[in-house]
């Protein structure tokens, strides 16, 4: 099974200054308990952003 998770702004927008639009910590948690022992494919963008793997999931860079 594949899942998709993603933060989409009212505009369409998925970033802005290769960042969040926003801050939430649930949301964070959410994510980090739904993505936590399972891989995890990113673009190069946001894994720069990051600026490391993620504790306890496979990182898979796409670019």
């Amino acid at each position: 099974m594949i899942t998709i998770i993603a933060a989409i702004g009212n505009n369409n927008e998925l970033g802005k200054g290769n960042d969040l639009i926003w801050y939430l910590p649930a949301d964070l948690k959410r994510f980090k308990k739904r993505t936590t022992g399972h891989p995890i494919i990113m673009g190069r963008n946001t894994f720069e952003s990051i600026g490391k793997p993620l504790p306890n999931r496979r990182t898979i860079i796409i670019t």
